[in-house]
């Protein structure tokens, strides 16, 4: 559950699609404090029951996208309480070892319920590449050794309470606290070709990233009961991040060191979420949920560049949104959801003191049919408008240290819109031996979101933009089975892959091509095996991703995946538990090619290629948790 909470939306405001996992029906009023975080301070014992809802049941906070996990809490008026704490220790080859853990109370009075915790997260990365550096005659002028070590640390404070005045509706807060940093020290030899293919250290470089940061947030949600119309909700988030980053890199050639580059970024951003709806039924058959949600976000930063002067910029954006779902049980066996949302937005930007606002508004309509043939066999065919939300530090200018350039903002950007269609099967096995669903899928994108020309003739570079229209098709096979029939009763196999074509108009060359984004065919492999009598549990999992392109003016870039490699297991004695786990364990191999053109891509005219194989230091921690 932990797993799949952590990928979380990272949307502004809450909308209506999120995670799939909820408590006791409603979803966590958090951003930063999110269901993940709230997983990891309730204990095993605090679970009544887990709710898996293949249909959309009213009164449910987020959409229904398969299969819905509902956590259900023990109810009760008696005094409990418990404290989980987890010791772990996190190594890296080439790190140190790095002291982690957690230490999460819980507890219940009465009506009132409460749960805080202390979490310290430090995890090391090592990662290596070898780049081979081409002329355009693809003779080798240069050998490009590098290593990166990477450090993230953060402590957050969490914690959440609740009241429950029966009749007069159920109130929860929680809020959140966090500081910590990521800094990364990269080095980078360069050695000369010579002509009997020698290698000759001719210079070296040195990066240096440091971020460092601290956010917090406060989150609560009301419930209750009013009347004849039904059941309200009201749910609102307030948080603040602070960030400052610093970028250095140093040139060393005969000896001389010269500063190539050196940014420093200083921003705050700020958001305010507010949400109430009403769900209220008519008759066995129907039921609306109406309501609206606010959302004010604003970005506040300031960048220089070296020897230039400090760039400062104020991004605010004020969305809101009114919608209506009408649900309608067609029988024993259909049911159709209906939903229309308006959403209306304005963004206003500052930038040295020229301004510029824009507003707009969106229809976005959404309908899901589902026929169930069976209690184990259902049919879903969904259509949605879906708007994206622009990311705000696209209108500002970042360093780009990837291809050595900036990224320059970009002020007239617009949200990109997707019409998306999907028609989906879904069969369970009997006896709970497991499940297999089949997905078809079709995205037609207007206004997509990709790299433009900005600038003027000779003088040109790219930024983020609008490119026109694109489109993507394809399916997704997922599925679990039980290997009772193989004498592994409580032996769990899970399995998907995804395929996927897609393709746009390159807004440099004017052709045809895929868009930013993983061509399909990535596949996963998970595997799990409870030894109940032993106390045991061991799995694995294995995942691999096909090619990925990244397009510019001046770059052509291809990168292929190898295979991911993960495996633990954990061991239950007395009121303990340990768990071993590794990551990387063969290095998460990665092959790239980076084409740069002379002038612009369009003209064909190659100036090198850079040929690279990378791969990450395996990574490996050890836990003990428990309870008490």
């Amino acid at each position: 559950l932990i797993r799949a909470a952590q990928r979380e939306s990272n949307t502004r405001g809450f909308g209506a699609n999120g995670t799939q996992i909820l408590i006791n029906g409603k979803r966590m009023s958090g951003k930063a404090n999110d269901m993940a975080k709230n997983l990891t301070r309730i204990q095993a014992s605090q679970v009544d029951y887990i709710e898996l809802i293949r249909g959309n049941a009213e009164g449910l906070d987020i959409r229904n996208e398969g299969i819905l996990i509902n956590v259900i809490l023990r109810k009760g008026t008696q005094e409990t309480s418990s404290t989980y704490i987890d010791l772990r220790a996190d190594y890296t080859p080439g790190t140190s070892l790095k002291p982690n853990g957690q230490i999460a109370r819980n507890g219940q009075q009465g009506n009132f319920s409460y749960g805080f915790s202390y979490l310290r997260t430090e995890r090391p990365i090592v990662h290596y590449v070898e780049e081979n550096v081409l002329n355009s005659d693809l003779t080798q002028s240069q050998f490009r050794p590098l290593i990166t070590d990477k450090n993230r640390d953060e402590q957050i404070l969490s914690g959440n309470i609740g009241l429950d005045f029966g009749d007069n509706g159920i109130f929860r807060l929680n809020g959140l606290y966090s500081f910590g940093g990521y800094d990364e020290n990269m080095h980078e030899d360069h050695f000369n070709i010579d002509n009997t293919n020698g290698q000759v250290l001719a210079a070296f470089e040195d990066t240096i990233f440091y971020f460092e940061g601290n956010k917090w947030e406060i989150g609560g949600d009301y419930e209750r009961k009013i009347g004849r119309l039904g059941n309200l909700k009201t749910v609102f988030v307030l948080n603040q991040a602070n960030r400052l980053d610093s970028i250095i890199q140093d040139h060393t050639e005969a000896g001389v060191k010269t500063n190539n580059f050196d940014s420093l970024a200083d921003y705050q951003t700020k958001e305010q979420i507010f949400r109430t709806s009403i769900t209220t039924p008519f008759g066995e058959k129907h039921s609306f949920e109406w309501g609206g949600e606010g959302a004010f976000n604003t970005l506040d930063k300031s960048q220089s560049f070296a020897n230039a002067a400090n760039d400062i910029a104020i991004v605010k954006e004020n969305r809101y949104e009114v919608f209506a779902t009408h649900n309608y049980t067609l029988g024993e066996t259909a049911s159709l959801q209906s939903t229309f949302t308006k959403e209306f937005s304005k963004v206003f930007q500052d930038r040295e003191g020229i301004t510029n606002t824009r507003k707009y508004s969106f229809l976005k309509p959404r309908f899901e049919f589902r026929y169930d043939f069976s209690g184990s066999d259902q049919l879903r065919i969904m259509s949605e408008r879906k708007v994206s939300q622009l990311n705000l530090s696209n209108f500002i200018a970042s360093r780009n240290i990837q291809d050595d350039s900036i990224d320059f903002g970009n002020p007239n950007l617009v949200p990109q819109k997707t019409w998306e269609h999907s028609i989906s099967y879904e069969k369970r096995l009997s006896k709970d031996a497991g499940s297999f669903e089949l997905k078809f899928k079709y995205e037609y994108i207007s206004d997509h979101i990709d790299r433009i020309q900005i600038g003027e003739p000779l003088n040109y570079t790219s930024g983020v933009g609008n490119i026109g229209d694109a489109k993507k098709y394809g399916f997704d096979v997922k599925g679990n089975l039980r290997l009772g029939f193989l004498g592994l009763p409580k032996a769990l196999l899970t399995a998907s892959y995804t395929h996927s074509y897609h393709e746009t108009t390159d807004p440099f060359t004017g052709k045809k091509r895929l868009m930013k984004q993983p061509l399909g065919r990535f596949w996963m492999i998970d595997f799990q095996h409870d030894l109940t009598e032993l106390k045991t549990k061991y799995g694995f999992n294995i995942h691999h991703q096909a090619v990925n392109y990244r397009f510019d003016i001046r770059l052509l870039e291809e990168l292929k995946a190898l295979y991911h490699f993960g495996f633990y297991i954990e061991h239950t004695f007395k009121n303990i538990k340990a768990k071993f786990n590794t990551s990387h364990i063969f290095g998460d191999h990665k092959r790239g090619t980076k084409t740069f053109y002379v002038g612009d891509i369009k003209n064909n005219i190659i100036d090198s290629i850079l040929t690279n194989k990378n791969h990450n230091a395996p990574e490996f921690y050890l836990s003990f948790q428990t309870t008490f």
